[in-house]
């Protein structure tokens, strides 16, 4: 039996690679979707490496998160020398209890412990995540397809969404920059289309909570703009997203390269020569 709308309590990894989760537009494949589709289709298709960054990140949203998850998949690994004999030997057995963790290094477990601690220090942050539930899988049927979203955190009384976000900068214009470059925006929409379907029509508030990633690891939660909204939804209604979603999912064989396309001058330079 296939899933049908509704909220479900599941892994991280289950939402992701659960056979009966991927045949679900989500919005990391909308924002890749919108790129191409060539990138829809490696997003969907390609092989997923997993970078320290990633490693990390995941790591730190559960740390913050889920907790027990955290303390369950994660391990850190020891400090060996694994050119000699004996350090051979410790880091083996080491691998053997770890099982099938995720390792991190000393310097890993230093900072997710350092930035979980900044997010606990901020009091608007703690008011952010309080009364509300972390990490729920969302499902919802529009136009013949499913769809899914996993916000970080649904704050019920507040009735908003929370998104945790690492950044080199938390100033505001730094934070713009990064929600401007990787269309953070329109996961916030995303989001916020599925949990209004699914849970409560009032939620209509998304924040990013911004955390540094070095010293001072400066907290800095960002109310996002309704204007902001509104133009990721327009967007991503006038890139036919699910157009070249059912093209995707109706063809065996991975998009072509683009063709020939003329590319014109940004607006700015013609004001710039216009002067």
């Amino acid at each position: 039996m296939g899933i049908k709308s509704g909220l479900y309590n599941i892994s991280n990894d289950e939402y992701h690679n659960g056979p009966k989760w991927q045949d679900m537009l989500s919005s990391g494949l909308v924002r890749a979707l919108a790129k191409g589709e060539r990138y829809g289709w490696q997003y969907k298709y390609g092989d997923r490496v997993v970078s320290e960054a990633m490693l990390i990140g995941s790591a730190w949203h559960d740390r913050v998160l889920q907790p027990d998850v955290y303390n369950s998949d994660y391990v850190v690994a020891p400090k060996v020398d694994r050119r000699t004999k004996v350090g051979k030997a410790e880091w083996a057995a080491f691998l053997a209890d770890a099982g099938s963790k995720q390792v991190l290094t000393a310097d890993h477990s230093y900072l997710i412990e350092r930035m979980t601690d900044a997010v606990w220090d901020s009091k608007s942050a703690r008011a952010l995540l309080n009364d509300g539930a972390p990490e729920e899988s969302i499902v919802w049927a529009g136009d013949g397809i499913l769809k899914k979203a996993r916000p970080d955190y649904r704050n019920g009384r507040m009735k908003l969404l929370v998104d945790l976000k690492s950044c080199q900068s938390a100033d505001l214009e730094s934070c713009k920059r990064d929600i401007i470059k990787r269309q953070y925006h329109w996961q916030a929409w995303w989001y916020l289309q599925g949990v209004q379907q699914v849970i409560d029509p009032a939620y209509e508030n998304f924040v990013f909570i911004f955390v540094e990633k070095s010293e001072p690891y400066t907290v800095q939660p960002i109310l996002l703009n309704h204007d902001w909204l509104e133009i990721a939804g327009e967007a991503i209604r006038d890139s036919r997203i699910e157009d070249r979603y059912r093209g995707m999912m109706n063809s065996d064989d991975k998009p072509g390269q683009p063709e020939l396309q003329e590319l014109l001058p940004p607006a700015w330079m013609y004001k710039l020569v216009a002067q």
